[in-house]
């Protein structure tokens, strides 16, 4: 269950793209790029069409996305309640949101769901590695600083499954312990170069710009 709610969400996010993120490009020669799902990415796009809404469920979603909207909308013009208030009733909003999408998919579009993340997550390991393998060209890392790389990339994988699938955090929460996470990670693999390593990073970054 937690897992389909995960993925719930980002279908939830994807319908209501209340907001856009800048994408994070530092270090992408090298591939030190970690895959990110953000809303509206190709493979939101893709899950969406691959679960082949009948007219009745887009219906129902445009009608759930415009209630949604409605509701932050109101709630942003609110000006006599906390901060903590705020964060706590648009959190209320996302959860109502969620179960309302989840609401108009099928046993058989859950499953579907299901299987189609477990198929991207096996592709993001396959681009990692491929990732991983350019980092080592380009920088000349030795097969023991690839090992180093690849035990903390696995150790992310982790941290980041444990923050999406953990009810109790708001989404606000994940976000900025996803992020928290991702610069920790980007600390750690540059402590894994030399000097060297590190200017010849640096100059193919300054190229590339």
């Amino acid at each position: 269950m937690k897992k389909l709610l995960s993925i719930i969400a980002v279908i939830a996010i994807t319908f209501t793209a209340t907001a856009q993120e800048k994408r994070h490009k530092m270090h992408e020669n090298d591939g030190f790029n970690e895959g990110k799902h953000r809303p509206g990415k190709p493979h939101n796009r893709q899950m969406m069409k691959a679960l082949n809404f009948s007219d009745a469920q887009k219906s129902k979603l445009r009608a759930n996305r415009e209630s949604f909207r409605a509701k932050m909308q109101q709630l942003e013009k609110e000006e006599n309640i906390t901060v903590k208030e705020y964060k706590a009733r648009k959190e209320a909003l996302h959860k109502e949101n969620r179960a309302a999408m989840q609401s108009v998919l099928t046993p058989e579009q859950q499953q579907q769901m299901a299987d189609m993340k477990l198929k991207r997550e096996q592709q993001n390991k396959e681009r990692e590695q491929v990732r991983l393998e350019k980092m080592k060209a380009n920088l000349s890392l030795t097969n023991e600083q690839a090992a180093q790389i690849k035990s903390q990339q696995e150790a992310v994988r982790a941290k980041q499954k444990a923050i999406r699938e953990n009810e109790s955090l708001s989404m606000e929460q994940k976000k900025a312990q996803m992020k928290a996470l991702q610069e920790s990670a980007r600390q750690e693999r540059m402590k894994v170069l030399n000097s060297e390593q590190l200017e010849k990073m640096k100059a193919r970054n300054r190229k590339a710009l």
